[in-house]
């Protein structure tokens, strides 16, 4: 399995304009960026994934009465996707 290029641009969105923000240690700055790369690259591993599912679980609203639906449900979508994927890794 592998992400959609619309999840991509998702994932790309949440880590560059939440995610990034959020981040003092440079280090673990570094490592998002590298998630950034190797999304784009087609070369996720464990450890890429396992970010992505922490970063996407930060940014879903636990409670959507008043969110944006559409937007809600792509990020549910995302966030599926990615446990499926660090599933199949183990």
């Amino acid at each position: 399995m592998s992400y959609t290029e619309d999840q991509k641009a998702l994932i790309s969105g949440v880590i560059g304009t939440q995610i990034l923000g959020r981040i003092s240690s440079e280090k673990l700055r570094e490592r998002f960026f590298a998630v950034h790369e190797h999304l784009h690259q087609g070369r996720l591993d464990r450890s890429d994934l396992q970010r992505i599912e922490s970063a996407l679980e930060l940014v879903t609203p636990q409670n959507c009465q008043s969110c944006n639906k559409e937007g809600y449900r792509d990020l549910i979508e995302a966030l599926m996707a990615t446990r499926l994927m660090l599933r199949e890794a183990n």
